[in-house]
């Protein structure tokens, strides 16, 4: 698998040139006590190399290194014999840190069959879905310009009515929020949230909670609740709760604009919170656990315990990339570096979690880009399946460059995975 780097074609680069890059990689400054953590870690895990090259020194009569419990490293003369070998093997440890992924390669990524059509071309218009209901959607596409279109499980496509002018804002183009069942839709209006029961073909308006009242340049995102009883508002003054009832309080997780957050459709609550260097699970209102998190990272998503992030840093190489974590402990399972010093795949959005397919699969929303070689909307966009255990992707569909604001309901597609 090869790397997009135009600067770089038909050059391949020395062993040596690869070590060098790897290690002059994004590091951030407010990492520097991870680095070290993860350097002792790495100091541990290589004493069984270490033990045998001491034993092959003794052959050369050579003096060699080897490394204390506490951390410190001494020298041993070759002719001290090592310990007896212990009858049990070393455990084998298990390296998160997957090959260098580069996204342009999803194009020839293997494809298959789900409720999504490979190339998602939604029509110019489309029934209305209060007028034709639907049982569920998988897509709900926004564009600039043109109601909501939302596809269907059988692959027909209905619109949402009067969204195309619900915002009168600055930027009206916003992602909307399909339940994880796909059976309903919310939407951020300059009144309050527009709430659509696709199935059975009803849509009301509930009002924003007093703080949040108001057209605002940028709506917020919403997220669905479990239950689907509440909507989460990540709003820049904070995250709010409303209720289908027309409820609202202030969620006690959650900064300003949402950041860090996740919702569980089964329950928990997952929170990295960036100042304080941590990573919290809620259930309910009660934190039932907290740990140390120094990675960097943001559009997260949360099911079977895990945690899924575009994200870096914390001594990790590369400038960036998809990420699993235990949203328990912190530990990191898997990550994929990316060569991407524009931060074109975080900072820029181009690379979005949208869920889990199951305990082993993350879906992923990528648009390759080069900032180099192309212009914004000349890129395609994919949804993807990242199963990253074994590190491998699957395109499931392509679109153009409207699909970057598609609402996805996750659980639709995991029924059909």
């Amino acid at each position: 698998m090869t790397e997009h780097d135009p600067g770089d074609q038909g050059a391949t680069e020395p062993g040596l040139r690869q070590v060098l890059e790897r290690a002059t990689d994004r590091i951030e400054p407010s990492y520097a006590g991870t680095v070290l953590d993860l350097a002792r870690q790495r100091r541990s895990r290589r004493r069984a190399t270490l033990a045998s090259l001491a034993a092959a020194a003794v052959v050369v009569g050579v003096v060699v290194g080897v490394t204390r419990m506490d951390g410190s490293d001494r020298l041993m003369p070759a002719d001290v014999p090592d310990p007896a070998p212990t009858a049990s093997a070393p455990a084998e440890t298990h390296d998160p840190v997957l090959a260098r992924w580069d996204p342009f390669t999803v194009v020839d990524a293997p494809v298959r069959e789900t409720v999504l059509p490979m190339d998602v071309e939604p029509p110019a218009t489309a029934p209305s879905v209060l007028e034709q209901p639907i049982g569920a959607a998988v897509l709900a596409w926004p564009e600039e310009g043109r109601d909501v279109r939302l596809l269907a499980v059988d692959g027909t496509w209905r619109s949402v009515p009067g969204t195309v002018e619900a915002v009168s804002g600055t930027n009206r183009l916003v992602t909307p929020a399909l339940s994880h069942d796909g059976r309903l839709l919310a939407h951020p209006t300059d009144a309050g949230i527009l709430v659509v029961d696709l199935a059975a073909g009803e849509q009301r308006t509930i009002a924003w909670p007093d703080p949040l009242a108001g057209p605002s340049d940028w709506p917020p995102e919403l997220r669905w609740m479990p239950g689907e009883q509440q909507v989460a508002v990540l709003h820049w003054r904070g995250t709010w709760l409303v209720g289908l009832d027309g409820s609202s309080r202030r969620a006690p997780y959650g900064g300003e604009y949402g950041t860090g957050l996740a919702i569980d459709p089964e329950g928990p609550i997952v929170h990295r919170r960036w100042e304080d260097q941590d990573l919290r699970v809620w259930d309910g209102e009660t934190v039932v656990s907290e740990t140390r998190f120094l990675h960097w990272g943001d559009r997260i998503v949360t099911a079977h315990g895990l945690m899924a992030m575009s994200g870096g840093g914390g001594g990790l190489p590369g400038n960036g990339g998809p990420m699993v974590v235990d949203a328990a402990t912190g530990e990191v399972l898997a990550y994929a570096p990316i060569r991407d010093r524009s931060a074109v795949y975080t900072d820029n959005g181009h690379l979005r979690p949208q869920g889990f397919l199951d305990e082993d699969t993350v879906l992923l929303l990528v648009g390759p880009m080069d900032f180099r070689t192309m212009e914004l909307g000349e890129e395609s966009w994919h949804l993807v399946a990242w199963d990253f255990r074994e590190h491998s992707f699957t395109r499931l569909a392509t679109g153009d460059t409207a699909m970057s604001w598609v609402g996805v309901a996750p659980g639709v597609l995991a029924d059909s995975w």
